[in-house]
C-alpha cells in the first residue's frame, strides 16, 4: 500500500492505492505465413533453428524463440547467416536491439532486405564492435515482395517475424570461417571449401543428413583437415547439412564457433541390376518422363503424358522413362 499527496486547484488531494509498473513490450507484428511465406531456416555461428508458420503469444506470423540457447557471437566478428523460406520472393532483415530499449532502430540493422526463396541462402553479417557484452533481443523478419527493413513492427500481409536472444561476447581468439561452398557434387561425394578469416591452418567438419542434430564434434576422418576437403561415402539423392569450424590449436579446444549449416543434395547414381522401379511416385527419383518416342526410337523429348501413378485416367498409351 502506497500513499500519495498532491495539490491541485488549491485543494489538497489524498490518494491511497497500489501502483503497478507499466512494462514496455516488444511489438509483435501479425502476418499471414500459411502459404509458406516467412522464415523456415535461420542459422548463425553454429546456432540453427528450423521453424514452421508460427503463432506465438496469440499473434499469427510471430515466433518467440527467445528461450532457445546457444546463439552466441563476438563483437566485431563476421559470421555467415543461413536463411530459407517455403515461398519465393521474400526479403529478410535482421536487427539487434543494441541498447535494450525494447524497440529496433535503423542503426541496429545488421542485415537489410536479403532476397530469399525456397533454396537455402547464405550471406555475411558483421556484429557491431560497439555493442557491449551482454544479452540482447535479435529479430529476424521476412516480407513477401517488399522490403522488410522499413518497419520492424509492420510486415505487411504476407511474411513472418521471429525473435531470439543473442549473447554478445568479446571477440574470440579463433575466428569462424565464412563462405562455405559445396562444389563437384556427385551421387556419393562433395567438395567443401570455405574462407579462413584468421590464421588457422586446420579445420573440422561435422556433417549428416539434413536435419541431423550436431554433436559439436567432427566426423571421424574430418578432424584437422585441409581446405578444401572431399566428403565421401554419401548416399545418392539425399539432402545433407555441413558445419565447418577453424581448429586454431589443432586440439578441438582452441576452436572457432561452427559455421553452417551448408546444404547440398547428392546426385543420382547408376542403377545396379537387379533393380525394380514401380513408379509409384511421378516422376520417380532419378527418372525423367518423356512425352514422345517409341520402343524403336526410344525417348525423344522430355514432356508430359496422360500417365498417372494412381492409375486414374490412364489411356494405355506407351509412356517412356529415361534414367538421369
Amino acid at each position: 500500500m502506497q500513499q500519495y499527496f498532491t495539490k491541485w486547484g488549491g485543494v489538497l488531494l489524498f490518494f491511497i492505492g497500489s501502483i503497478s509498473a507499466v512494462q514496455a513490450q516488444y511489438c509483435m507484428p501479425s502476418t499471414n505465413c500459411n502459404a509458406g511465406d516467412g522464415i523456415r531456416e535461420f542459422g548463425i555461428a553454429g546456432f540453427f533453428n528450423a521453424s514452421a508458420c508460427e503463432m506465438d503469444d496469440g499473434v499469427a506470423g510471430y515466433g518467440d524463440f527467445t528461450d532457445l540457447t546457444g546463439l552466441e557471437v563476438g563483437q566485431g566478428v563476421p559470421y555467415t547467416v543461413t536463411l530459407r523460406s517455403d515461398f519465393g520472393n521474400q526479403e529478410i532483415s535482421i536487427w539487434i536491439d543494441a541498447d535494450n530499449s525494447e524497440s529496433f532502430e535503423d542503426s541496429e540493422l545488421i542485415l537489410t532486405d536479403e532476397p530469399v526463396g525456397t533454396d537455402q541462402v547464405t550471406t555475411e553479417v558483421v556484429i557491431p564492435a560497439t555493442i557491449p557484452i551482454g544479452q540482447y533481443r535479435l529479430r529476424v523478419q521476412a516480407a513477401y515482395f517488399a522490403s522488410s527493413s522499413i518497419d520492424p513492427c509492420t510486415v505487411g500481409t504476407f511474411g513472418e517475424t521471429e525473435d531470439y536472444t543473442v549473447n554478445i561476447t568479446a571477440p574470440p581468439a579463433c575466428l569462424p570461417v565464412s563462405a562455405a561452398t559445396a562444389t563437384g557434387v556427385t551421387g556419393t561425394t562433395a567438395d567443401i571449401s570455405w574462407t579462413e578469416n584468421g590464421d588457422a591452418t586446420a579445420w573440422d567438419i561435422e556433417f549428416g543428413v539434413a536435419g541431423f542434430i550436431p554433436t559439436g564434434l567432427p566426423n571421424v576422418g574430418y578432424d584437422n583437415i585441409t581446405n578444401p576437403v572431399t566428403l565421401t561415402g554419401l548416399a545418392a539423392v539425399t539432402d545433407y547439412h555441413v558445419y565447418v569450424r577453424a581448429d586454431c590449436d589443432m586440439d578441438n579446444v582452441g576452436v572457432s564457433s561452427w559455421t553452417g549449416p551448408l546444404s547440398f543434395t547428392t546426385l543420382c547414381t547408376s542403377f545396379e541390376p537387379p533393380y525394380l522401379e514401380t513408379f509409384a511416385i511421378d516422376p520417380a527419383d532419378c527418372w525423367t518422363e518423356y512425352g514422345d518416342g517409341t520402343l524403336t526410337t526410344g525417348p525423344l523429348a522430355p514432356g508430359f503424358s496422360s500417365w498417372f501413378p494412381w492409375g486414374f485416367a490412364n489411356n494405355g498409351e506407351l509412356i517412356l522413362f529415361r534414367s538421369k
